[in-house]
């Protein structure tokens, strides 16, 4: 479990990191560099979950040595991406995934980005 303590916004319990696979822990179905070691470190507080249309078949593969449960979607439910409806309802929108996983590692980032 992750608690972080928000002035101003709220206090965050998270128990679930649920992620999607290529396009956000994966480019051309290749772990991007740096992810692993993010995921690795996240797995001691957080449950992390990945979830995958798996369209270059190698998630399984290249999850395999990682801290996550990988979930392949069945064809009738890829309707996956950053839809507009997610990112005008988000919080805060990363530049890339290092930059995402980087402010459950160090929480103060979190802080000072969400803080009223």
């Amino acid at each position: 479990m992750l608690g972080i303590e928000i002035p101003g916004f709220k206090r965050l319990f998270l128990a679930n990191l649920v992620l999607d696979y290529n396009g956000t822990l994966a480019c051309d179905g290749k772990v991007i560099t740096g992810v692993g070691e993010r995921l690795e470190l996240l797995s001691d507080r957080l449950q992390v979950h990945v979830l995958t249309a798996d369209t270059f078949g190698s998630a399984r593969e290249e999850l395999a040595k990682l801290p996550c449960r990988v979930s392949v979607i069945s064809p009738e439910n890829q309707a996956e991406a950053a839809s507009i409806e997610a990112v005008l309802a988000a919080e805060i929108l990363s530049r890339n995934i290092l930059d995402a996983l980087d402010l459950l590692l160090c929480p103060l980032r979190l802080t000072a980005t969400l803080r009223a």
